[in-house]
């Protein structure tokens, strides 16, 4: 997530109704475990290439840099909202590994092994601090004809205190889906839909939200039309980036994005 400002207002909206909130925590919660396994899954594999190679069978170190790469591949979209210098590390700690494994080096694969280890220590650490908060960013999904449209919403569930400013894209194949339109829903700010990249960006300062003692449990961000122009049995994932999210000081919230689908019929 990196640091932009967020733009200044266009409208003022009203938010969908709220969801269920002990719903929201539930599914929040299934997402958090299911990163945090990634990221155990991650940090197993790490401490094994050291362990493996501290004690002599470079072979088995080797076999297990490959589990850690595959690992690295399913959890570095997180590890990149998380911390995404990090997340850059973590790959030169990667390309390091690999020319150790080529010329193997056993010297150079532990330390860069233990190093990789100790970078995931600390994203755990980060990652402990979204756990305590479960606020997820979300995009609705939807079965559609070819040609057929429908409104899909982009909504924050389990909104933190003091949520103040947003920014976040979605992104979309725009072979298989065409975006007419999009409307804030929340706060002052601006929409903006670029068809070639295919991302859709809604930006909102939402000040009042922040003054409410008891934030809403689920909150509309946005709203935008999504038409189906690709083939039957076709699907698009509708992506969600989370930018920012700030309370009225400027300070990042943390948050988890969570994915949307069309899928085709």
């Amino acid at each position: 997530m990196t640091r932009r400002s967020l733009a200044v207002a266009l409208m003022m909206l009203t938010a969908l109704a709220a969801l269920s909130g002990a719903a929201g925590a539930d599914h929040a919660g299934d997402l958090l475990d299911n990163v945090r396994e990634r990221f155990q899954s991650l940090q197993g594999a790490l401490d094994g290439i050291a362990e493996r190679a501290a004690a002599g069978d470079l072979d088995a170190a080797i076999s297990t840099l490959d589990d850690a790469r595959a690992s690295f591949a399913a959890a570095r979209d997180d590890i990149e909202d998380l911390a995404p210098q990090d997340a850059r590390l973590l790959q030169a700690f990667f390309d390091g590994m690999t020319t150790a494994a080529e010329e193997r080096d056993a010297d150079d694969l532990i330390a860069l092994a233990r190093s990789a280890a100790s970078t995931m220590d600390d994203i755990l650490g980060i990652f402990a601090d979204y756990a305590e908060v479960e606020t997820t960013v979300e995009v609705e999904s939807a079965e559609l004809d070819t040609d057929e449209t429908t409104t899909l919403a982009l909504f924050a569930r389990d909104v933190p205190s003091g949520f103040a400013g947003f920014e976040v894209d979605i992104q979309y194949d725009p072979e298989q889906v065409h975006v007419n339109q999009a409307t804030l829903e929340t706060g002052r700010g601006a929409t903006r839909i670029d068809p070639d990249e295919g991302t859709v960006s809604f930006n909102g300062v939402a000040v009042e939200v922040a003054s409410q003692r008891v934030p809403p449990d689920v909150l509309a961000l946005g709203t935008f039309q999504v038409t189906a122009i690709g083939n039957p049995d076709a699907e698009a994932t509708l992506t969600t980036d989370i930018r920012e999210i700030v309370d009225l000081e400027g300070n990042r919230l943390p948050a988890l994005d969570v994915d949307g689908t069309v899928t085709i019929r």
